[in-house]
């Protein structure tokens, strides 16, 4: 019955963010508005980490799953890709290596601004 009442906390903040987007913001999906929203309810206290903790691990687990539908999608149109493999691969590569790189800088400036807080 727990799970149930908090996974019904995260539909609700994804029920929301259905209505944000269809109507204010268009042009952000609603799960990225969901996942603002739920960070904006953890930040402020309204929401406890505890009121989503077990469905949260429940769900993490079963994320590689999630994946399966992309990778039976993808072997459906392996022809049609087949045409473009060489720049879809560059292109994720290059991808790839813009958001490891980009993530290390945010990460290092983050740690960076957290020792000279505890510094003065």
């Amino acid at each position: 019955m727990k799970k149930l009442k908090q996974l019904g906390i995260l539909l609700l903040i994804l029920w929301l963010a259905n209505i944000i987007s269809v109507n204010y913001i268009n042009i952000l999906p609603p799960t990225i508005i969901g996942m603002v929203i739920l960070f904006l309810l953890l930040k402020l206290n309204i929401l406890k980490i505890s009121h989503i903790e077990d469905i949260s691990s429940v769900l993490l687990e079963y994320l590689p799953f999630m994946f399966l539908p992309i990778g039976v999608g993808v072997i459906n149109v392996l022809d049609v890709l087949k045409n473009d493999l060489i720049p879809i691969l560059i292109t994720v590569c290059l991808t790839l290596t813009l958001v490891m790189i980009t993530t290390g800088k945010t990460i290092q400036f983050m740690i960076n601004i957290k020792k000279e807080r505890e510094n003065k």
